[in-house]
């Protein structure tokens, strides 16, 4: 009996040890029909890569300044006869940013898989595309009669000048000159752009499931994109010139000081020399929507601040030029402690390329109003540096200015060392407007010097939106 009972339980552990095996069999040939389809998924999902189109990498934004020069007995002038005859010379500053990108929908575009896990991904020919964001004219000079003997303040006097035709040459070998120079940089940049792009990828290949990967670059370097429909490059502005003799001469004598570096500049046109020009900060995008506060890195599309989501400020929009910042600051400062007149010029640059990146209802305003000082700092300072800037925006958007019809109820102390908040108390009910008649149903446009909290801009847009305009806009020349 007792070994009947012993075959027994031997037969039922063989048994149960027998079905354990097959379990264990069914289980880890079901993990690996599983992991092969989930190699097959991480492949197919990589393949889908593709449906991205153009994939930008790498975005390059930069400043050179170019000059051209053209004499009238051509070549042979140039080499041998400056002694006689100098060149036209016109310099120009271009602003612009180089995309690259690779587009993934090319027959090059591959994804393999080298091991379990482990995937090669072959890339097609990278391109860029050179985008020219900004052209300034910083300085022409004309041809000059025996520039050793005779002086500049002679030889402006001469008849001549530059003809359209002349500057329409010059502009097209700048524009030439800063396209070459814009393709050396995009070459430079190459090894850069690899590691962007390498880096990018397997990002997105990990969160495929990939546990690794390898990318191949095509050899070469990258090449340049075709433009056709490509957006035209703005218009160079260009100031109005007025020969003065008199501060022609004093120019001559007296060099003024660059504000940014100290070095002589010459001309009336001037208070930033070449290298300070190319320090200016100019804001561009990303910024907030409405009070054009600029970020850093990419946003994928419009935003609105914190600051603007907390207090909704009155006004519709503000823009600002350039950052209050490098050679921007002295400039300012001078206009407004200093009566530094001498740079209206700089400012009026700069608002000149602020003014068609600004929204499109812009040239609906119907007036500029500067914000007001209180009379007793007027009267002490003699001018009010916001009104001196909407005469410049004026000029240039053909909106007249209205500077009574806002107006500063009671002194307020300076705000350079206050908070957010001690700024917006600061200015709380200090704006009031003496006819709402004349506001009544308008649309405005406030401007002022710098824009640092935007707590004195909407401290005068609701003093205007309570008197009854229909909307109110602000543009300052540099933001804090």
């Amino acid at each position: 009996m007792q070994q009947i009972l012993t075959n027994i339980v031997w037969g039922l552990l063989c048994a149960g040890l027998l079905a354990l095996a097959w379990k264990l069999w069914r289980r880890g040939g079901a993990a690996g029909r599983r992991g092969g389809s989930m190699e097959v998924k991480t492949t197919a999902a990589i393949e889908e890569l593709r449906s991205i189109g153009v994939l930008s990498v790498f975005k390059a934004v930069t400043k050179e300044i170019v000059t051209a020069r053209d004499h009238s007995l051509g070549n042979l002038g140039k080499r041998y006869l400056e002694w006689l005859v100098t060149s036209r010379k016109m310099a120009m500053i271009f602003e612009f940013d180089i995309d690259f990108r690779y587009d993934l929908r090319d027959p090059a575009f591959a994804v393999s898989e080298t091991a379990p896990g482990r995937y090669r991904i072959a890339m097609p020919p990278c391109a860029y595309a050179v985008n020219v964001r900004n052209i300034t004219f910083y300085d022409e000079q004309d041809e000059k009669l025996l520039p050793i003997i005779l002086p500049d303040v002679v030889n402006k006097l001469l008849p001549g000048g530059f003809r359209e035709e002349d500057r329409n040459r010059l502009m097209d070998e700048a524009r030439s000159q800063a396209e070459g120079l814009a393709e050396g940089l995009a070459r430079r940049l190459g090894g850069e752009v690899r590691t962007s792009a390498r880096q990018t990828l397997e990002m997105l290949a990990r969160g495929f499931g990939a546990q690794s990967v390898e990318v191949e670059f095509p050899e070469g370097e990258p090449r340049r994109a075709a433009t056709e429909g490509a957006a035209p490059s703005p218009a160079p502005y260009r100031m109005k010139r007025s020969i003065n003799p008199f501060r022609t001469l004093a120019d001559l004598l007296y060099p003024r000081p660059c504000a940014g570096c100290g070095r002589p500049v010459h001309g009336p046109e001037a208070a930033l020399c070449p290298d300070c020009q190319m320090r200016v900060p100019v804001v561009s995008l990303p910024y907030c929507s409405v009070c054009g506060d600029p970020v850093a890195g990419d946003v994928p599309g419009p935003y609105v601040c914190t600051w603007c989501r907390k207090t909704a400020p009155a006004f519709a929009w503000a823009r600002s030029a350039v950052r209050y910042a490098g050679p921007v600051r002295p400039c300012i400062r001078n206009l407004k402690y200093r009566a530094g007149f001498w740079a209206l010029p700089e400012i009026e640059r700069w608002l000149a390329a602020l003014w068609p990146t600004c929204p499109d209802d812009r040239a609906d305003a119907d007036a500029i109003i500067p914000v007001p000082l209180h009379w007793t700092r007027r009267i002490r300072r003699t001018y009010n540096q916001a009104t001196l800037i909407a005469r410049v925006l004026s000029r240039l958007s053909g909106i007249p200015v209205r500077p009574f019809w806002l107006w500063r109820l009671r002194r307020t102390g300076t705000q350079t060392h206050l908070t957010a908040a001690q700024r917006a108390r600061n200015v709380a009910g200090v704006f009031g407007v003496p006819s709402r008649r004349a506001v009544r149903g308008r649309r405005i446009l406030l401007v002022d010097d710098v824009m640092t909290t935007g707590a004195t801009l909407d401290a005068c847009a609701r003093a205007l939106r309570n008197a009854g305009a229909a909307a109110v806009m602000a543009v300052t020349v540099a933001r804090g």
